[in-house]
């Protein structure tokens, strides 16, 4: 079931994007973000903003996201410095405040803006990197080449941007060298049409990566993209033949092309999700992380792989390495704070949610799992409080449940978890199992368990270090479930 905790956060984070961020009214004025004490990211840090298309034809309007898109990809092999991920960067593709503004944002120093034109058969494409502080221009570039010579464009843009970095462009991921220049826009349009983040444009997505693999077999880059999308919406019951076959699409472009970082992530994901092979999952995600150390999202799925296996150190520095990256997904700060819970560290837990909350008091889950941290402190009155504020209806029945029990108000927690059984028992059995398992009844928390084990509840993959089950760690019961599962009872 999705809403399991850690892996509702994970989807939210992978397939609905980073959720809105809430600017204050004075972080449209330049003098605000001029004030002492404005932190713009580490020195060297930079963003790839989305590049201008206003001066191109409309049906070339998709290079505006898809060529900032590949460059990001590019520069995903380097752990430093500090890119930006689209995700952050892309939120600003409209609307579009002062550097100064946008930089506080995304906490860089400097920014890559671009601006396409052209009357659609030979493109120019100028950039400029801008300090964000103040806006100065700090370099700038211009290149023109006929429309089928994308690639080659592709490839100056990142020759510029690794050379005012300071990298060598050898270490970039490489692009795919592909003779058509058809199936380079069509991949091209796939990445953009990804960044609408809406089931119609994934759908469309698709379309154009098949339609490339269909054309060149050995785009590998499609290839993933192809497999990604089918793995992340997957017909049935998540068993059909379909996603079989997109899983083994992974894993022979990760044999063939074993320097694709996203194919060994979304393997990684795939043998999390589906086949719940703890070991191998840890080990493509580890595969990935050396190739694409600096890509939030290969972060965030060893992040998941890695909390299953109940190494909390090594999550925290792993998803801090993606807020970093990419500081608008708030979906990540909410993985953070539970993977602190489940440390131990509940203040450190506070902590992130009270930033999340203060970037988007409503995203869902937010009140909910600080709900949790006042439980786990004994603060239930404040609990209960908090459970009052969350606006995603699920979490806050949810912890409204836990928060009644634990203030001896029975009758209304019962009458609650009945309402919650009713109307989502048949997939959310893993958090029916929590609220037993916290209210003290070992039997029902066993039971329940048991229920979500049927109905292939994702939550099953947070059972190593959840606080809310260390009351059944005598139980025999338990411990058979816990090995049968695939976790380690150390």
């Amino acid at each position: 079931m999705i809403t399991s905790l850690g892996v509702f956060v994970f989807w939210l984070l992978l397939f609905k994007g980073p959720g809105p961020v809430v600017l204050s009214p004075d972080e449209g004025s330049g003098a605000a973000a001029r004030q002492p004490g404005i932190y713009y990211g580490p020195s060297g840090s930079i963003a790839v903003l989305p590049f201008q298309t206003e001066a191109l034809p409309a049906d070339l309007a998709f290079l505006g996201t898809a060529v900032p898109a590949v460059l990001l990809r590019q520069l995903a092999s380097l752990d430093s410095p500090q890119v930006t991920a689209g995700t952050s960067s892309f939120f600003f593709r409209e609307d579009r405040p002062p550097p100064e503004i946008v930089g506080q944002r995304l906490q860089v120093s400097r920014l890559l803006e671009g601006r396409f034109s052209g009357d659609g058969g030979s493109l120019e494409l100028a950039v400029r990197i801008v300090r964000s502080r103040d806006g100065e221009e700090l370099n700038s570039s211009t290149w023109t080449q006929p429309r089928e010579r994308l690639p080659e464009l592709q490839r100056q843009l990142a020759r510029f941007v690794a050379e005012i970095v300071n990298a060598d462009a050898e270490l970039l991921t490489p692009l795919y060298e592909t003779a058509e220049p058809e199936s380079w826009e069509a991949f091209l349009q796939g990445l953009h049409l990804q960044t609408e983040r809406t089931a119609e444009s994934g759908r469309a997505a698709q379309a154009r990566f098949l339609r490339v693999v269909e054309a060149e077999p050995g785009f590998s880059d499609a290839q993933v993209e192809l497999a990604a999308g089918r793995l992340a919406f997957p017909d049935g019951d998540g068993r059909s033949g379909g996603l079989r076959a997109a899983i083994e699409q992974l894993e022979q472009v990760s044999m063939q092309d074993r320097e694709n970082g996203r194919a060994h992530a979304w393997l990684a994901w795939a043998r999390h999700r589906y086949d719940k092979d703890w070991a191998r999952a840890e080990s493509a995600a580890r595969s990935a992380l050396e190739r694409l150390p600096g890509d939030p999202q290969v972060l965030n799925i060893a992040a998941l792989a890695l909390f299953t296996r109940g190494e909390f150190e090594e999550v925290e520095d792993l998803l801090r390495r993606s807020i970093a990256r990419d500081p608008l997904n708030l979906a990540t700060r909410l993985r953070l704070g539970l993977a602190l819970e489940f440390r131990g560290d509940n203040e450190g837990a506070l902590s992130v949610y009270r930033t999340l909350a203060s970037l988007n008091a409503d995203f869902p889950g937010v009140h909910a799992f600080r709900a949790r941290i006042k439980l786990l402190q004994g603060k239930a009155d404040s609990a209960l409080a908090e459970s009052e504020k969350e606006n995603d209806p699920f979490w806050r029945r949810y912890a409204q449940i836990l928060a009644l029990f634990e203030l001896d108000r029975g009758d209304e927690a019962e009458e609650l978890l009945q309402q919650m059984i009713e109307e989502d028992g048949d997939h959310a059995a893993y958090q029916v199992a929590e609220i037993q398992a916290r209210r003290g009844d070992a039997d029902l928390a066993i039971h329940w368990l048991e229920k979500a084990r049927e109905q292939n509840d994702r939550g099953l993959a947070e059972l190593v270090g959840n606080p809310f089950f260390t009351g059944l760690a005598g139980d025999s019961r338990w411990r058979e479930l816990v090995v049968a599962l695939g976790h380690s009872l150390d």
